[in-house]
């Protein structure tokens, strides 16, 4: 029998914030990975089934090449701020192989009142 394993590569560990890009994802198969793609069956974030488009906004883009995920600005922005789990679906006839990514939705800054003082230099 063969061990497979199916484990993100790239993108464990970010941090998002706001007016910045795209999060992207890699995940891989140890075995056949060349077919990983084929079997791609969705992913969840923090457990919850995401949908590629809804309403006529793209939460995520994928593609081939493993299994590339690049989950868009317009979602990220409507997750709170904290960690998040980010889980690749593989359906491979009857056996469901997962794979997750932890993120992080950086806390947004508020922009308080800044006063700026100019330093006492005698001449007033």
């Amino acid at each position: 029998m063969v061990d497979d394993a199916f484990d993100a590569i790239k993108g464990d560990g970010q941090i998002w914030r706001q007016g910045q890009g795209e999060l992207c994802f890699t995940f891989k198969r140890s075995v056949y990975d060349s077919m990983t793609f084929e079997y791609f069956d969705g992913i969840e974030v923090d457990g919850k089934h995401l949908d590629e488009e809804k309403d006529g906004i793209t939460n995520y883009t994928c593609s081939a090449g493993s299994v590339n995920i690049q989950l868009q600005p317009e979602y990220l922005k409507s997750l709170p701020s904290g960690e998040h789990t980010l889980t690749a679906i593989l359906k491979i006839d009857s056996v469901t192989m997962k794979a997750d990514a932890i993120f992080t939705i950086a806390k947004e800054e508020s922009s308080s009142d800044t006063t700026y003082r100019l330093p006492k230099t005698g001449i007033e």
